[in-house]
């Protein structure tokens, strides 16, 4: 049976909420209506499988009030959910800093020995407050070599020292961190930028198990708010008249360091002070694993709320630059035989392809998700919006099969069109199954 509610809200947001990362598709804002439906469903203290979790919003406003199961197939989504319900015991909070600036050190201060004219070089365009220049700096980064480029350069080119470091990526890289330096300097980031990422990654290695989780979130989100794009990670920005340059210069002014470290103070605060000793877990799974885990099955869930992805536009190339921080594998990347090149946006060679972002597969996966559910004998909730790639009929007929009744409830929300000031108005979806 299918019933269709339209709901508008205009109230203040009752659950707590936590300020990661510029995230496509998260329920941040919508948490004052999704909330209340799953109390109003569940008890105190029952299982909710958060099966495709993404930042974590929704586990972190029930994470006091429900054992949470997060998942994501993404690493970077489940570092994210695993600080985000640990519970924190570290105390000794303010020595942090100091204690880890040596080792930062230590691996910027030795890419700075072998590229500073590079740096000094960028200096002279970003700190200068010269529009005319747009045109000449455009040039000088269309010219910064990074691995798999396909042109050499010689000792009189000023770009020789970055292409040796590139050269020897495959020795230092057992000692040093410089795989956004030679991959990604001049186009998702600056050069100075690129360093500063290098250089935190190394310093969070040697950080306690309990923050290292923290320390990747808070690099993250440095690197959400200062890359040189929209609001995520599909392709950089060029310099292509003056308001770009405007633009670049603000974003690769930042100070990576001095955000992340903003950014970690703030989430060791909103952490401590929403602390939990809940029995959180966190998979990194696809959904259907997850599913069928052992841990899961043997576990009394109450209730599996579901947001898959609802577009072609996979997550895996919006947030490639983040899923290689938490893995840091110097990854190969795409190759287009169409440039004879790699990828405009340099993506990795193995990216995950959610089968819910293909048209062809993704009713077979709603089938799959309604079909586990049910076994497992829990409520299903569904988040999907009215321009996805499976209608809602369509959906709504899948969960019918599985469950005795569905029902379906309507928002309508504005969504950010990927950073541009203008934004769309969508129907949300949520879809109960029970």
């Amino acid at each position: 049976m299918l019933e269709l509610e339209q709901l508008s809200f205009f109230g203040q947001k009752p659950y707590s909420t936590i300020n990661t990362i510029q995230y496509l598709g998260s329920k941040r804002e919508l948490l004052h209506w999704i909330v209340p439906f799953i109390e109003e469903q569940t008890q105190v203290d029952d299982v909710i499988i958060d099966l495709f979790a993404g930042t974590g919003s929704l586990g972190y406003a029930l994470k006091h009030r429900n054992t949470i199961f997060s998942n994501d197939v993404q690493t970077y989504s489940y570092i994210i959910n695993k600080a985000l319900l640990q519970e924190l015991n570290y105390s000794d909070i303010e020595s942090i800093q100091s204690t880890y600036r040596t080792y930062y050190d230590h691996n910027f201060n030795w890419l700075y020995s072998r590229i500073s004219s590079l740096i000094e070089k960028e200096d002279s365009y970003l700190k200068n407050d010269d529009l005319s220049l747009y045109e000449e700096y455009n040039e000088w980064c269309e010219k910064t070599p990074f691995r798999f480029s396909k042109f050499e350069l010689y000792p009189q080119n000023e770009f020789y020292p970055l292409q040796k470091l590139i050269d020897e990526v495959d020795k230092l890289k057992a000692d040093f961190n410089l795989m956004y330096t030679t991959y990604y300097s001049n186009a998702y980031f600056g050069i100075r930028q690129c360093m500063q990422i290098d250089s935190l990654r190394y310093a969070i290695e040697y950080m306690p198990t309990e923050l290292k989780n923290i320390a990747f979130t808070a690099l993250m989100s440095a690197m959400s708010f200062s890359v040189t794009s929209t609001t995520h990670f599909a392709q950089f920005l060029k310099v292509k008249n003056e308001k770009n340059y405007i633009n670049v210069k603000s974003k690769r002014n930042r100070d990576i360091y001095l955000l992340f470290w903003d950014k970690f103070h703030y989430l060791l605060k909103e952490l401590k002070n929403n602390n939990t000793s809940n029995n959180h877990k966190v998979f990194n799974k696809d959904f259907k694993e997850v599913l069928l885990d052992k841990s899961v099955k043997n576990s009394d869930i109450s209730l599996i709320y579901a947001d898959p992805p609802y577009f072609k536009e996979h997550y895996s190339r919006y947030y490639h630059l983040i899923e290689s921080l938490v893995i840091y594998d110097y990854p190969e990347l795409t190759f287009n035989p169409r440039i004879n090149t790699v990828t405009v946006g340099r993506y990795p060679k193995d990216r995950i392809i959610s089968d819910f972002g293909k048209k062809s597969y993704a009713p077979l996966a709603f089938k799959e998700l309604a079909k586990l559910s049910s076994e497992l004998g829990a409520e299903l909730f569904i988040s999907y919006s009215d321009n996805s790639i499976v209608d809602l009929s369509s959906i709504v007929k899948v969960c019918s099969k599985y469950y005795s009744k569905v029902e379906v409830k309507e928002l309508q929300h504005k969504h950010s069109k990927q950073g541009r000031k203008e934004s769309c108005t969508v129907l949300e979806y949520l879809i109960m199954c029970n």
